[in-house]
């Protein structure tokens, strides 16, 4: 079964930690989600403390419901060490754990039960330059599940990332895209064997912001769309824009790709059980931009992704979500 792109529960995934989030030219207040005929699915609103960090995120309905929320905690030096996710009655879902090394990069992300229960976690590697160059995922005995890989061009700009199985199987790739001043404007998803599936276009302001991020299938017809809104009163530093972000099914194999921002030191993945998010969790993902898995069939679950710096972190991708035949 094909994956179906889909942004009704987009701001559930909204655990988005935007983690310093502040902007040169406004911080990001909301992001608003809608179908390719332009029915708004979804909307999540952004709080900050008074240095600027991302304290709290809140995922709504079209209709204004509360449907989901998290929260975001900090160390001395502002980085991000634990985010924990609610459901709209406040019960805790999930929670997320980091861990950095002493120049302050993240070396492993933990993700663990609302019971405290370690649920899986990631490894990042980087290389001289301070560049992911590969993300592991793990499960909670330490099996290796999946990996990728990412390459950049003499600029430090993202051009290509790989998907590979636990046994080095590749999976899927995607390449990036960006105008004259670095900014991503399109990143395209291809299976191994080198078809396109498909791809995402940015669309930014004067101020170098992102506006809008469009999802299209290979044929080129829109499958989703997201708008960004800003405070233009904040003076805060500039965090990074969201990245737009694709979902692949191959046999029980899932690759999760998205685009690659120049702005951007990292990215977190966030998924929920579909169709009922009874919870979500967050998976961060280092420099890498695709995560891949092998589940079970049947499983189906909905995704998004987030980018971030050390000023902040952008507001979710589009919200997809697919089911394992």
């Amino acid at each position: 079964m094909r994956h179906k792109l889909q942004i009704g529960s987009i701001l559930i995934f909204t655990l988005i930690f935007l983690a310093h989030a502040d902007f040169s030219f406004g911080a990001l207040v909301q992001v608003h989600n809608y179908t390719s005929n332009a029915q708004l699915q979804s909307y999540g609103t952004f709080e900050y403390n008074v240095s600027g960090l991302l304290t709290r995120y809140s995922n709504y309905s079209a209709t204004g419901q509360l449907q989901s929320y998290s929260t975001y905690e900090y160390n001395a030096a502002g980085l991000q060490t634990r985010t924990s996710s609610y459901s709209a009655t406040g019960q805790l879902q999930s929670s997320g754990t980091f861990e950095y090394n002493v120049s302050g990069l993240r070396t492993k992300y933990s993700i663990y039960s609302a019971s405290g229960q370690l649920q899986n976690y990631n490894t990042y590697e980087y290389n001289a330059a301070s560049l992911l160059t590969k993300s592991s995922f793990y499960s909670a005995s330490g099996q290796l599940q999946s990996y990728s890989t990412f390459e950049y061009n003499a600029s430090g700009l993202q051009t290509k990332s790989s998907s590979y199985s636990s046994s080095g199987q590749l999976a899927t790739y995607a390449t990036s895209m960006y105008n004259a001043s670095g900014l991503l404007t399109r990143t395209s998803i291809y299976t191994a064997s080198g078809p396109l599936q498909s791809y995402v276009t940015l669309e930014y302001n004067t101020a170098g912001l992102q506006t809008k991020s469009s999802s299209y299938f290979s044929s080129g017809q829109l499958a989703t769309y997201t708008t960004y809104e800003y405070d233009n009163s904040s003076s805060a530093a500039q965090s990074p824009l969201a990245p737009t972000m694709q979902v692949q099914i191959s046999g029980q194999r899932v690759t999760v790709s998205w685009s690659g921002l120049s702005s951007a030191t990292g990215y977190t993945l966030y998924y929920a059980p579909y169709p009922d998010p009874t919870y979500i969790n967050s998976v961060p993902m280092g420099s890498s931009t695709s995560f891949s898995v092998d589940l079970w069939p049947g499983a189906a679950f909905y995704v998004a992704v987030t980018a971030g710096n050390n000023n902040g972190s952008s507001g979710y991708s589009n919200i997809e979500h697919f089911v394992i035949p």
